[in-house]
């Protein structure tokens, strides 16, 4: 048994390995020019430089079998996950099935031409599992000088990560107004604060701040419109809008509890002074 499995595991290695695609002839093409052509099975890696956009690449490949692969594809990639799958066209021939195609380089992704060098694989596959697949690198492609001169436009994409805030994204340099119109936003809204204590000031005289209790209320109500202002008044000399959101929305809940008390106080207080008036 032991010589039995001994003799018959190697054999077996051997079947599967013959059983395997295997390249027995290629030939690459830049545009009208010759590469590389090979007759015969070989591993060796051409390597080819793109001028001009619009080259294009040719490829084709025959088997040493007479039955063509299930799926043949050229894959070009970036070595970095960026991929583009090339299915070629086949082709029958004496010594078997031929697949070849011509890629214009114009048809690549710009992302993957923006890479220091793509590489182009063979990739041949079959649905039965008892034979390996054929992944085998054919060339590396680099790019001129020239080349990327002709496509400087593209740039990459931006990913996720830190982001610049909403008013700060323009494709150039945001307009900004006359320094003197925030200023003066300004101090119309400190103009109308002054004029509405005035107001309170003049029809309740002294009973506007009459008692403690109602002293309290009054005087946070008057704080909290005085951090309103405040506030805005950041807002137009340059801070951002999201600081400004955040401490309107912190006054906000103890604005609404204070006012409504404080407002409440005041109509009291004005009622009462027009009865006996």
């Amino acid at each position: 048994m032991r010589f039995l499995a001994s003799f018959v595991f190697p054999v077996l290695t051997l079947v599967s390995g013959s059983m395997a695609y295997s390249i027995t002839a290629r030939a690459l093409y830049i545009d009208d020019t010759p590469i590389s052509e090979y007759e015969g099975p070989s591993d060796n890696v051409d390597h080819l430089t793109v001028d001009s956009p619009k080259s294009h690449i040719t490829l084709g490949v025959k088997f040493d079998s007479h039955t063509q692969p299930h799926q043949l594809s050229f894959l070009y990639t970036n070595g970095n996950g960026l991929d583009h799958a090339v299915y070629p066209g086949w082709f029958d021939d004496e010594a078997g099935p031929m697949g070849r195609t011509v890629t214009p380089i114009a048809k690549l992704p710009p992302s993957l031409l923006a890479a220091d060098k793509v590489q182009l694989y063979v990739v041949a596959a079959n649905d039965d599992d008892e034979v390996p697949n054929l992944v085998q690198l054919i060339a590396d492609i680099e790019f001129s000088d020239a080349f990327r001169d002709a496509t400087r436009g593209y740039t990459a994409p931006t990913r996720l990560g830190a982001k610049p805030e909403i008013h700060h994204v323009f494709r150039s340099d945001q307009a900004t107004v006359n320094p003197v119109i925030p200023v003066a936003f300004s101090a119309v809204a400190a103009g109308l604060l002054i004029v509405l204590l005035g107001a309170w000031g003049t029809t309740l005289g002294s009973s506007l701040f009459r008692s403690t209790g109602e002293s309290t209320m009054k005087t946070s109500l008057l704080v909290i419109l005085a951090s309103f202002e405040y506030t805005f008044i950041r807002y137009y000399l340059g801070a951002t809008i999201f600081t400004t959101i955040f401490h309107v929305a912190v006054l906000t809940v103890p604005a609404l509890i204070v006012g409504s008390k404080a407002l409440g106080l005041l109509a009291k207080v004005r009622s009462t002074t027009a009865a006996h008036a």
